[in-house]
């Protein structure tokens, strides 16, 4: 499909986008959108496929391209219909060995059905207003609470349960042993290999952050550039002398993707280094998978504004290709934000679903971590069973974490 519409549309594309979001930047356009239609009017008038479900699939992929989610919707629910498969197998009663034991059992072309109808569902479901939950906007804030004053108990009760960001302050022994500068970091991991970060005005990717070449460690502490961004660098993975020296904070040390065994997915992902010049960030985005996320700040300040997640129709999201949202550059103004500047030795908790950017006021260094914990996990779940569709290594944590008994 990107070829033909190559060949018969020349357009212009912004510089520095992967291929995602190439063909994600060319359906908003007029000249993308008006071929898009007329593919879709050429294949409707085609009723000699009735009774394919791959027909009634690629129709939906034509009218998710376009926006026109109700349509999507529609075309995907009768490619389900027509593979006998339940609309409800994601939501049913059935238990999650039974969901895994089914969907093992279907082809590549009938998973690729199922996963583009929950991720419509899910989409005009986060695009439904939530009325009622809007009293607390003018109430907006990120509290400052001395760990001393703050139990592992009542921060999962408050905060994590609650959905309510919070800064830490005053986190003990967090680090141990030489001051992480960049200096500290370059002689410890100077000739690792790390993919860099670059945002992108039109990227359809998480955060609006496009991947860079592959550089030294080294070479990229040493320039600093303005525009590249060192991003959720694994430190196990990739520096475990750096690892073996940070301490994850008691608040999150309960977390379901530790307790699984060697080579499961996440185990070893977290924590993870982000290193920037001052005017890097993110942009607005919602962490992957339904987790929560803390960072805890080395060096320099950090801007995070956020949203409340009731909200996040406002944002006007769009889920290209998975259940984590991309956001338009032009939010409007007047929708309620709360804004807090995160310190150095200050730690930040970020509640799954709640939609933020970030923004480097100064040089920084950080580490941080995803995690998952019995506030989060039915949500982890949702995510986990649409992405075990297409992903092999999904369906193989959902299926060790149930073996293990930590959904109990």
């Amino acid at each position: 499909r990107s070829r033909k519409w190559s060949r018969n549309k020349k357009l212009e594309l912004p510089e520095g986008l992967g291929a995602t979001s190439r063909i994600n930047f060319l359906a908003t356009t007029q000249q993308g959108k008006r071929f898009l239609l007329q593919e879709l009017s050429n294949l409707e008038d085609q009723r000699g496929y009735s009774t394919s479900f791959e027909y009634f699939y690629i129709l939906a992929t034509y009218a998710d391209l376009l926006q026109m989610k109700s349509k999507a919707l529609e075309y995907s629910t009768k490619s389900l219909k027509l593979l006998n498969i339940s609309e409800n197998i994601l939501d049913c009663d059935k238990s999650l060995q039974e969901y895994l034991s089914k969907i093992s059992s279907l082809e590549e072309e009938e998973r690729n059905c199922l996963s583009l109808y929950f991720k419509l569902k899910f989409e005009l479901e986060s695009n439904s207003n939530i009325e009622g939950q809007r009293d607390n906007d003018a109430t907006l804030e990120v509290r400052r609470i001395d760990h001393c004053d703050l139990s592992v108990e009542d921060f999962k009760m408050n905060f994590c349960a609650k959905k309510k960001p919070v800064v830490i302050t005053n986190c003990a022994s967090v680090i141990s042993g030489p001051e992480w500068t960049l200096q500290h970091i370059q002689n410890v991991c100077g000739s690792k290999q790390v993919s860099l970060k670059a945002p992108r005005p039109h990227s359809s990717e998480w955060a609006g952050l496009e991947n860079e070449p592959v550089t030294r460690v080294e070479d990229y502490l040493t320039a600093l550039p303005e525009h590249l961004y060192l991003f959720d660098w694994s430190l196990p993975l990739n520096a475990p002398e750096l690892a073996k020296n940070f301490h994850v904070p008691e608040y999150f040390e309960d977390n379901l993707l530790t307790k699984t065994g060697p080579g499961a997915m996440y185990r070893d992902s977290w924590p993870s280094l982000f290193i920037g010049a001052k005017g890097t960030g993110s942009g607005l985005h919602v962490d992957a998978f339904g987790s929560h996320f803390y960072m805890y700040l080395i060096s320099g300040r950090k801007r995070w504004k956020f949203y409340p997640a009731e909200r996040i129709k406002d944002l006007n999201p769009v889920f290209w290709d998975s259940l984590d949202p991309t956001f338009p550059k032009d939010i409007d103004p007047t929708i309620p934000s709360y804004t807090v500047d995160l310190c150095a030795g200050e730690t930040l908790f970020v509640p799954a679903g709640c939609p933020h950017t970030v923004l480097n006021l100064e040089q920084t260094v950080a580490v941080s971590g995803n995690f998952v914990n019995q506030t989060n996990v039915q949500l982890f779940k949702k995510h986990m069973k649409v992405n075990a569709l297409k992903d092999p290594r999904s369906f193989d944590l959902l299926q060790e974490m149930l073996n293990l008994n930590l959904f109990a």
